[in-house]
């Protein structure tokens, strides 16, 4: 229940951030919209962000984004307090992530953290993807891997 309340704020907040970020900055093409969220991340001091080069943001249900964030603000504090957890736990990155680029390209999309750096992986690595296609882009993905 708290997992779901902290993805779902994070990515109001990101939806909310989006939206005034490319009010501010005049921005209307989505992909000018969806590159300007990893500067202001970074800037903010949350994460650095690595988008991938087999990312297809698309405004369809083939959207698909796989990124890094080396230094998640989650995965940093709990390494400073010596904690890891069994699961991944970058829940604020991958929610206001996926809040940016909803608003940025007008479609539904969620992000999955799925290696993380508090629970022992050497990166914290992400997918987003329409809901319904995050399973299969996840099955794609670990069967490169294996």
């Amino acid at each position: 229940m708290s997992r779901e309340f902290i993805y779902n704020s994070a990515r109001e907040i990101g939806r909310s951030d989006s939206r005034r970020f490319s009010e501010r900055l005049g921005l209307h093409d989505g992909l000018d919209r969806l590159s300007s969220g990893p500067v202001h991340f970074a800037h903010a001091g949350w994460a650095l962000v690595d988008i991938l080069e087999d990312s297809a943001p698309a405004v369809d249900d083939s959207y698909y984004l796989h990124y890094f964030h080396p230094n998640t603000f989650e995965s940093e504090t709990l390494k400073q307090r010596g904690r890891t957890l069994s699961s991944c736990g970058c829940l604020f990155s991958a929610g206001y992530s996926s809040g940016w680029c909803s608003d940025a390209f007008g479609l539904e999309v969620h992000g999955r953290e799925i290696r993380c750096i508090s629970r022992g992986d050497e990166k914290c690595e992400f997918i987003m993807a329409p809901a319904s296609r995050l399973d299969e882009w996840q099955a794609r993905l670990e069967g490169k891997m294996t």
